[in-house]
């Protein structure tokens, strides 16, 4: 059993990206804790590939998963979600069509419910598309309640509140729909995409949520492998003795002064 749990653990390690994206156009940074040895959560980000359309495109598509549990079962269906999302783009996307984090996601709970995966998981998945020809963040949240919040300026803050319910094959398959929703990009903007697991975590009876939206209004404005950076050391401050209780997953996005 050992020996198992230590080759799923290198599995489940493969499956996280070695890199985010960093150009000029826009960069990524992310931090990841998982709560035991294997975790449930799982991200990526991506720009995608429109073959011999790659010149009159430039999208980048970014996905959070976050499984019920943190154990060998939650991080071998963690697997099964990146799989399924890089399967959609082999299968189903086709170059110069309209790019839909719905159509993704709808993609994904076709193949979910086909495997027959035990009523208990619960998948939550949040997929955005930045579009930097359009000038475009198109979204689609499945079940994230801890929603992703988006940083035009101090005085600008928004929590991407649209969601609609986990994924699950115990919930009836009509109930399973999600919609796209869209905004303007702007200048330095910044986008904060997290699952339950840091905002939940509680220290002498206090969630860490408060404390770590106060922090973002003061370091938004920093380079995302720098604002990764201040939480992480202002959460492990906050964290002190206690043990984290759920897998830690964050991704900021960031877009430069000036968007194309």
């Amino acid at each position: 059993m050992d020996i198992e749990i230590a080759n799923a653990i290198k599995i489940h390690k493969k499956s996280l990206p070695d890199s985010l994206p960093n150009t000029e156009s826009i960069s990524f940074s992310n931090l990841y804790i998982p709560a035991q040895k294997l975790g449930g959560d799982l991200f990526d980000a991506f720009k995608v590939d429109n073959g011999l359309l790659n010149d009159h495109f430039e999208q980048y598509v970014c996905f959070t998963a976050d499984v019920s549990g943190h154990g060998l079962d939650s991080a071998m269906l963690a697997i099964f979600i990146k799989n399924t999302i890089r399967s959609f783009f082999r299968l189903k996307h086709i170059s110069g069509q309209l790019l839909s984090p719905k159509e993704i996601i709808d993609f994904f709970v076709e193949h979910y419910i086909k495997e027959g995966y035990p009523d208990e998981y619960l998948v939550c998945l949040f997929i955005v598309v930045i579009d930097l020809k359009t000038n475009e963040l198109t979204y689609c949240n499945a079940g994230f309640h801890m929603c992703p919040i988006l940083v035009r300026d101090r005085e600008n803050i928004i929590e991407l509140s649209n969601a609609g319910l986990p994924i699950s094959t115990a919930i009836d398959l009509d109930m399973l729909k999600y919609e796209d929703y869209s905004l303007k990009l702007s200048p330095e903007m910044t986008l904060f995409i997290m699952s339950d697991g840091l905002p939940e975590q509680r220290s002498n009876n206090e969630f860490y949520e408060d404390r770590l939206k106060n922090l973002i209004t003061e370091i938004y404005y920093l380079k995302p492998v720098h604002i990764i950076q201040k939480i992480h050391e202002d959460f492990m401050d906050f964290l002190g003795f206690e043990k984290i209780s759920d897998d830690i997953t964050l991704v900021v996005v960031k877009l430069p002064e000036k968007v194309k």
